[in-house]
């Protein structure tokens, strides 16, 4: 049979329903590498992602000042994206017809 991981999470109850605990139960096998060890979460509403670094086996508390922060900086580099296209494509337009 084939190596493979098993991947799988929990999430237990906690007295403080401001945090949200994610623990990684999974199994990984000793013989295959780790590629991409983040945990996206999505926000009810948002249509942007919070990606997070985490190890194998973690046991995690999440917040929403945690969530917030990091949709902040994305936001933040996605308005920074944007703002360069439009620069880029005024660039190319006043080229064009100069």
């Amino acid at each position: 049979m084939a190596a493979k991981h098993i991947l799988s999470l929990e999430v237990p109850t906690v007295a403080n329903c401001e945090i949200l605990k994610i623990v990684d139960t999974s199994q990984y096998a000793s013989n295959l590498n780790i590629d991409c060890s983040q945990l996206v979460l999505t926000p009810p509403g948002s249509v942007f992602i919070a990606p997070i670094e985490v190890q194998p086996g973690f046991d995690l508390n999440v917040n929403t000042c945690a969530v917030a922060s990091l949709l902040i900086v994305l936001l933040r580099e996605t308005v920074f994206q944007m703002v360069f296209i439009l620069l880029d494509i005024r660039y190319h337009l006043l080229i064009r017809y100069m």
